[in-house]
């Protein structure tokens, strides 16, 4: 495994505009954040976080949800940081995925240490410490039960309800065993088998296991995994859910950005009169204010506003935030001075500088996560041979084979030339004609349109006989768009890591944080 290529994410168009705008700096847009995604933005950041007052109750928060564990040395290490006033964080975050699911989870945390090593290496006077943040109270079962590995989904199936870090670990062992099925024949894949038993297996909740897990994946890295479904770091934003609950401040401060993002760009996700859910057993639903009185939605659950308000006091772990509160609970407990964030992320965070500035909240520094494919060396060879560029492949596949025919075909298959006989003769007969009845130019243009659909319609059949004198060429040509892009969507986004980790093993972190750089905003291809 090997860097073969950086591509420059703004020359393939993959990114939606808000986020390419951001990341190239578009003045228009300095409203939405507090500091540029540049390293030169670091230091003010780090001021920013110097009074941060929540460090006692974020490591003890650490120690207990690590209390059964066997940490590492780093992540003890990086714990006992944390305790002193030039410790930083740097944080990625996201749900907890079925064996991680795509691979780009993956990258996320590897942005996250390499960020933390650059800072260090920049800042030595102080520590930064790469926390990944686990979203275990998202409730989309559905969406975090599934893991793709050589293009066969892998599905756990749990008929349980509410946030799926409270979920048991029902049915996952037949997960495991589909896996097992895939890769016990490669290299370590055994040892890999044995481990996820170890730590997927008992009477424990799925998100104390996947904190575990990703801890020992990440040991060497010192890497800090921190479960938001935690009564102890859930009072500190007791005042800031109450404000929510009483005010719906959470809106009132969003409608301007809103509204300026709806002009031009697409606005990531939208926000409700209050952003919070309740969740209890397994109920995690929304909070909706009806008159005097706070229902949960879905449920027989009313609070009378005194009820809700006293919920809050005696049980605050009962209360999560949705997408827009959830940036602030964690700023709120971290010393954060950058985020590490996917597109979609980004997009949503950008609507949110009020609401930080609100609940005065210092808003950290928000970087893209790098992005990684993996390419076959037979695939990237082929397609030099026939002189493609993996840029190319981004490209509408019909587009790429007109591409190919031209440049490999012997015969002449472009009308071009005929095209432009076509125009010039036609504007002739119209300048003939006009002089005669000047309402013949719609008559004329209709006749030249007729002609030239015929000649683009001979064109494409021209195309389409020579397609099948390269059938097998274009076959392989579209198999390696198709690695590239499974499903018409990023490979990182589709693939799960295990079995390209498998094959490299620790060289597959070493690999990816070598070439790593948030600050890059490109696409590593890498040669397998």
């Amino acid at each position: 495994m090997k860097l073969y290529q950086g591509l420059k994410l703004q020359e393939l168009g993959i990114l939606n505009p808000l986020v390419n705008e951001y990341l190239m700096g578009k003045s228009a847009l300095e409203r939405l954040y507090t500091y540029k995604p540049e390293m030169a933005s670091i230091q003010a950041a780090i001021d920013a976080k110097q009074s941060f007052s929540n460090r006692e109750v974020l490591v003890n928060a650490l120690y207990n949800q690590y209390s059964d564990l066997d940490l590492s040395a780093q992540t003890q290490q990086n714990i006992e940081a944390l305790k002193e006033e030039n410790t930083y964080s740097v944080c990625a975050a996201h749900q907890l995925c079925l064996f991680t699911g795509p691979s780009y989870f993956i990258f996320k945390i590897l942005s996250a240490i390499k960020l933390s090593q650059e800072l260090k290496a920049q800042f030595p006077q102080h520590n930064f410490v790469p926390v990944y943040w686990m979203g275990s109270e998202d409730h989309d079962f559905e969406e975090i039960s599934k893991a793709v590995l050589y293009g066969k989904p892998i599905t756990w199936e749990n008929d349980e309800k509410g946030a799926v870090g409270r979920h048991s670990l029902k049915g996952i062992n037949l997960s495991i065993d589909k896996l097992s099925d895939l890769i016990a024949s490669l290299d370590h894949g055994e040892k890999f088998i044995s481990d996820l038993k170890q730590f997927f297996s008992g009477d424990g909740s799925y998100g104390k296991a996947f904190q575990a897990w990703i801890l020992d994946l990440f040991k060497s890295y010192g890497l800090l995994v921190i479960d938001q479904d935690d009564a102890q770091l859930k009072r500190l934003i007791q005042p800031i859910i109450k404000a929510e609950l009483l005010d719906g401040v959470v809106q009132k401060n969003l409608k301007n950005n809103e509204a300026f993002l709806d002009k031009t760009y697409h606005v990531q996700a939208n926000s409700r009169d209050l952003n919070l859910f309740y969740l209890k057993d397994q109920i995690r639903a929304r909070i909706e204010r009806k008159g005097d009185d706070f229902v949960v939605v879905n449920t027989p659950l009313i609070f009378t506003e005194e009820e809700m308000l006293n919920e809050l006091k005696e049980h605050p772990e009962r209360f999560s935030p949705n997408v827009f509160l959830r940036p602030i609970y964690q700023e709120t407990i971290l010393p954060n001075v950058a985020f590490i964030g996917g597109p979609g992320e980004i997009a949503y965070w950008l609507q949110l500088k009020n609401v930080f500035d609100f609940f005065k909240v210092s808003q950290p520094l928000i970087l893209l996560r790098d992005m990684a494919v993996m390419m076959n060396s037979s695939h990237l060879q082929k397609i030099k041979d026939w002189g493609i560029e993996v840029s190319d492949l981004f490209t509408h596949y019909d587009q790429i084979a007109k591409n190919f025919i031209a440049q490999e075909s012997q015969n002449e298959l472009s009308l071009a030339s005929e095209t432009e006989s076509i125009n010039a003769i036609f504007s002739l007969i119209k300048s003939k004609a006009t002089k005669i009845d000047r309402n013949m130019d719609r008559s004329v243009d209709a006749e030249k349109q007729k002609v030239l659909n015929a000649l683009s319609n001979i064109e494409s059949k021209l195309i389409r006989a020579e397609k099948r004198n390269f059938e097998q060429q274009l076959n392989q040509l579209e198999n390696i768009q198709n690695k590239l892009l499974p499903n018409k969507i990023l490979q990182e986004r589709f693939d799960n890591f295990i079995p390209i980790y498998l094959k490299n093993k620790d060289a597959y972190f070493e690999k990816l944080l070598e070439s790593f750089n948030p600050f890059e905003q490109s696409l590593k291809v890498f040669e397998i």
